[in-house]
């Protein structure tokens, strides 16, 4: 039997080169680039299936942006009401 799966993973990974400027010194490779969405953070819910699919209705086939519609809906009836 062979080496486990992550091990052969690790022995075949390639770190990529540096990227050189145009002077010709060396640049660190670049992180992850900028999010999608400035200013939101990543989160986990659990929803039943029903509002999930409330939620995509909502946000027209995007379940994080039918909450987040939902969420501003509320927000805005509750100022009116208070």
């Amino acid at each position: 039997m062979g080496a486990p799966a992550s091990l052969k993973r690790e022995e075949t990974r390639q770190t990529a080169p540096a990227r050189k400027r145009i002077s010709g010194a060396p640049t660190p490779p670049r992180g992850p680039g900028r999010p999608v969405t400035v200013g939101a953070r990543h989160i986990t819910v659990t929803l039943d299936d029903a509002t999930v699919e409330r939620a995509r209705a909502i946000g027209g086939g995007n379940v994080s942006s039918g909450l987040r519609i939902a969420v501003a809906r509320v927000t805005r009836r509750s100022k009116m009401a208070g």
